[in-house]
């Protein structure tokens, strides 16, 4: 069927560091200089549903419509992140993913005839680069402030020490870190 991929599951390991927006820069010349590939930099739309009789902030679950805003146009990503599993410090989930390349809103509008809720809408910058077997993300996030997640996909000690590697190369060890999804940080500075 043209403009569906098929559908992808993965365990990914990850963390996420709180950093001042002003040393994104900074991280950015340091994931240079250690050899990591930048792939992609745009915009991604997230909008999170609530089941109709599940309440996934109970089960830990999270459904996730995102359109992803670049070049060469959008596209869209349908995700399902289970509970996290793993250390403190290090947020490791299963996640499942279904890429397709138009008609988001014919999605969105099938979930609210369903009954499901949107109780989030959560956009961000991101820049994404690769290198020593993880992928890194610097993120501006409207309303939230600015991240660097650094993860790795696979089995979860593998994957983990990757992590922590890649975190100590880059010097962040230094900055605030958070297992919260940015859902779960939304949520919170709304509750307040």
């Amino acid at each position: 069927m043209r403009g569906f991929g098929a559908g992808v599951v993965l365990l990914e390991v990850e963390t996420k560091i709180i950093v001042p927006c002003r040393v994104l820069d900074s991280i950015r010349e340091r994931l240079g200089s250690l050899g990591f590939r930048f792939e992609w930099s745009g915009e991604e739309r997230d909008v999170y549903f609530q089941h109709p009789c599940r309440d996934f902030s109970v089960t830990d679950e999270a459904l996730r419509l995102r359109e992803v805003v670049g070049e060469p146009g959008s596209s869209y990503v349908l995700t399902w992140k289970g509970p996290k599993i793993g250390d403190p410090g290090v947020k490791a989930r299963e996640e499942v993913n279904f890429r397709f390349d138009r008609d988001g809103d014919v999605l969105k509008s099938i979930f609210l005839k369903l009954g499901f809720t949107p109780v989030a809408r959560i956009v961000k910058r991101r820049s994404i680069y690769s290198g020593l077997n993880v992928r890194v993300f610097l993120d501006r996030v409207e309303g939230l402030g600015c991240f660097v997640e650094v993860e790795a996909l696979g089995e979860y000690s593998e994957a983990k020490t990757l992590v922590d590697r890649a975190v100590r190369s880059l010097e962040l060890e230094s900055y605030e870190s958070t297992v919260k999804s940015y859902l779960e940080l939304y949520l919170e500075r709304n509750r307040q």
